[in-house]
């Protein structure tokens, strides 16, 4: 596929020339002493690595290996926590990704020698504490190991599946589900993709993928059996954001439309199950979800609205980019001209509140205040919260092959 069906010239030029835009702000995170994935340099990048793919331009590339030493250079500096989002995880499969795309040469590998002991440690932790989160548990130490095959860490996917097959909870019918990882949330799952059993169950499809078992496939399915459970086809949603293991259902409000929670994650799921486990009865239930996904807008998708500046937050986690690289993924299952519709309508949107986003920018530069606070500037430039996210989503509705990096959001399709 080399291009989106939607997106059309005039918005693939007004694409282009956002990123442009874009990209001139990272100038105010040059500052920035943070080696993150998420919310810190190395995911600034990561989307500078992309878009040297996208552009073929080698500034772009000086760009993504300043960003890159600098992340390094914070895990020496500082005492950074652990973890894919935010800790030394997260700039050490940076590395292992950048070999992946031929960006940085095998040899970069040396790099990792003195942090690869510390993600280990620090996996063992996480299950004993079971801690399963993406961004701060062992689910994203594991996306760190997957990045590259290695017969040497199947020691570790097995210990993960144990976990996964000593903790899980099953209901009456068999059906599979794990207990909030949070402590003080007892007897409730969360069902969104970002920390929840959906994000889960795309883990396993991924691990499947590297490490298939019959163990992971049995999980696979009956967690998707215990989702399907709690379907309610209440308001505009089909499925709250948390959920009662067994019990009668005390969550009953509507869910957001977004990334990290909603049914977004849940179509998701389901269609990166049909075709890892080859169920097509998957891809049907993901359609009906989607009828009622595919005609909500911001008017009614829970995207937040800053009425003082007068725009929706544009970026990933909880905004319209991640919303548009979730449908822009689906169309690569399904084309249904409601889709396509939808997508097209998030591009807009994204493109021009992220426009709005950049004019707020430039005011706050005029008075320095990025420069002055550095929890601004890891709100507005990385991948979950910022521009880096946003960055990414557009290269990808210019180049839908660009999307290998999509795994450290359990987005990626198990043939990807």
């Amino acid at each position: 596929m080399l291009m989106y069906s939607y997106v059309t010239k005039e918005l693939r030029v007004e694409i282009e020339a956002l990123l442009v835009r874009m990209s001139t702000f990272f100038d105010d995170a040059a500052e920035m002493n943070h080696c993150g994935l998420m919310k810190g340099n190395a995911g600034i990048a990561l989307f500078f690595a992309y878009y040297t793919r996208l552009t073929q331009n080698e500034r772009h590339y000086h760009t993504a290996m300043g960003f890159l030493e600098k992340s390094l250079e914070a895990i020496s500096s500082l005492n950074q926590a652990n973890g894919l989002g935010g800790g030394f995880c997260g700039p050490a499969w940076l590395i292992k990704h950048l070999i992946r795309l031929d960006l940085l040469t095998s040899d970069s590998v040396a790099a990792l020698e003195d942090i690869e002991p510390y993600i280990i440690d620090a996996l063992s932790i996480q299950l004993e504490v079971g801690n399963y989160d993406l961004l701060y548990g062992f689910i994203g130490s594991a996306i760190y190991l997957l990045e590259e095959d290695n017969p040497g860490n199947h020691q570790y996917y097995e210990q993960i599946l144990q976990w996964f097959s000593n903790n899980k909870k099953i209901t009456g019918n068999g059906e599979v589900w794990w207990e909030d990882w949070q402590p003080g949330i007892q007897h409730k799952a969360n069902l969104g993709l970002a920390h929840g059993i959906p994000g889960i169950v795309n883990f396993l499809i991924y691990l499947d993928k590297h490490y298939p078992t019959d163990t992971t496939k049995d999980l696979i399915r009956n967690a998707i059996a215990w989702v399907l459970s709690k379907e309610t086809q209440r308001g505009l949603t089909s499925f709250p954001a948390m959920a009662s293991g067994e019990g009668p259902e005390t969550d009953m409000a509507e869910s957001r439309l977004a990334w990290c929670y909603g049914d977004l994650g849940i179509v998701s799921m389901l269609y990166n199950a049909a075709v890892g486990l080859n169920e097509p009865a998957y891809v049907c239930k993901a359609g009906l979800v989607m009828r009622k996904v595919a005609v909500r807008r911001l008017h009614n998708s829970k995207v937040m609205w800053d009425k003082t500046l007068d725009y929706h937050d544009p970026c990933f986690c909880h905004g319209t980019s991640g919303i548009l690289y979730q449908f822009n993924r689906i169309l690569q299952y399904n084309n249904d001209p409601e889709i396509l519709t939808a997508a097209d309508y998030w591009l807009k949107a994204t493109i021009a509140n992220t426009n709005k986003m950049l004019d707020h920018f430039s005011e706050l530069e005029m008075s320095k205040e990025i420069v002055a606070d550095e929890t601004i500037i890891l709100n507005h430039f990385g991948v979950l919260t910022g521009l880096a996210g946003i960055g990414l989503t557009l290269i990808n509705c210019i180049r839908p092959d660009l999307n290998k990096w999509d795994s450290i959001l359990l987005l990626n399709q198990p043939g990807s």
